[in-house]
């Protein structure tokens, strides 16, 4: 209940505030079990698909949170399940499932997005290769940067439309997750742009 409290007046406190974002801070909690390599590769990925953003991101886990810079845009990040690659094959299919998703009220875009680790390390093992099974570890954390990537579009744009590219189509293959290369579009890096230097909505009631 204290979580839910303190993210509240996060929240609600940093959508009052206009102007461009002096960097991107993402609050984070972890449900399940962690690989501290796949987080570390996770963000490192992050890094390198926004690095054409120009806005510093910071992590921090939302127990410990204390704001940091003048106007920074923030957004929660709830990982679901064990954060960290599966070593033998699922019983189940994830095909079909969502994988992650961004909350809206009244289509209107939140700065809160849910991650489901165990469907994405499920929905990743059938296409990966033998190397990519035995560094688990890297592989998963860089696709779980992407299916994060993605829900961050939706978060800081607004929008609830997809494209057709590699990362922000509405449909992203196992393979293309776990490619070496995959990056926004020009166009939906300059959306990401507009959308850290615009002032944001008013008072948002979570």
């Amino acid at each position: 209940m204290l979580t839910q409290i303190k993210l509240l007046c996060i929240l609600t406190a940093v959508t009052t505030r206009g102007g461009v974002a002096a960097s991107l801070q993402l609050l984070t909690q972890f449900d399940g079990r962690v690989s501290s390599p796949a987080i570390r590769e996770m963000q490192r990925e992050i890094d390198r698909l926004y690095r054409d953003v120009h806005v510093p991101i910071l992590w921090h886990e939302l127990s410990g949170y204390q704001s940091e810079g003048e106007t920074p845009r923030i957004v929660f990040i709830h990982f679901a399940g064990d954060c960290r690659p599966v070593r033998l094959p699922p019983v189940h299919s994830v095909a079909g499932i969502a994988l992650a998703g961004a909350s809206r009220v009244d289509g209107r875009m939140l700065p809160l997005v849910t991650v489901n680790c165990d469907r994405i390390a499920r929905y990743l093992w059938p296409a990966m290769t033998g190397l990519e099974r035995v560094r688990g570890d890297v592989a998963f954390g860089r696709a779980l940067a992407r299916v994060i990537a993605h829900e961050l579009y939706h978060c800081l744009t607004g929008t609830a439309k997809h494209t057709h590219s590699a990362l922000f189509r509405a449909d992203i293959s196992a393979r293309a997750l776990l490619a070496t290369e995959l990056d926004f579009g020009a166009d939906e890096v300059l959306n990401l742009r507009r959308a850290l230097t615009r002032v944001p909505p008013g008072r948002v009631t979570i």
